[in-house]
């Protein structure tokens, strides 16, 4: 399946973390980045991890700057979102995320 941006946007909008978190698979770099944006805005727990994951060793350093990115705005955002907090000093990034 092609994943274009368009649909990036729409599953972020709709809040579908696991098609987002899927779609991490991609070898396109600027769909990995368009993907941390969308996951940073779904105050999922799930994207935090892949986030981290990918922070700490997608294979693009645009990439994990993007990611570092969305994770600060999940964490500046924590007061609408308290399960981020525990998550964040907890986070098991290995867990999330299989490169290709």
């Amino acid at each position: 399946m092609l994943i274009s941006i368009s649909r990036i946007k729409k599953w972020g909008k709709n809040k579908e973390v696991s098609k987002l978190i899927d779609a991490l698979q991609s070898p396109d770099a600027e769909l990995r980045k368009a993907i941390c944006l969308s996951l940073g805005e779904t105050k999922s727990a799930d994207a935090l991890l892949a986030l981290r994951y990918l922070e700490q060793n997608d294979r693009d350093v645009f990439v994990q700057m993007t990611a570092r990115r969305a994770i600060a705005f999940m964490i500046d955002n924590v007061s609408e979102m308290p399960h981020i907090k525990y998550v964040a000093a907890e986070a098991k990034p290995e867990l999330s995320y299989i490169p290709i």
